[in-house]
């Protein structure tokens, strides 16, 4: 283990360097959802519905991956004192 990771090994930033599996199945559970209600809106003939719904899907996505960059630059700055 690299020494300034050991360091920071108990703080909490070091915690918020870590890829979050939880992000990982955040987008995917969206993503799964997003491509079913999008295969039913078009086997039912609603192809406006069903972009407008993967367009907030894309929406929501990047809202959730804004969020953990948010929280990763965050940490980033706290443990560099920036």
């Amino acid at each position: 283990m690299a020494a300034w990771l050991r360091r920071f090994s108990s703080c909490r930033e070091a915690a918020a360097l870590t890829i979050n599996l939880d992000l990982v199945f955040k987008v995917a559970a969206i993503g799964i959802v997003v491509a079913f209600i999008d295969v039913v809106l078009t086997k039912a003939k609603r192809d406006e519905f069903a972009q407008v719904i993967t367009l907030v899907g894309i929406a929501t996505v990047f809202l959730v991956v804004a969020q953990f960059l948010s929280q990763f630059f965050q940490a980033v700055r706290s443990i560099f004192n920036l």
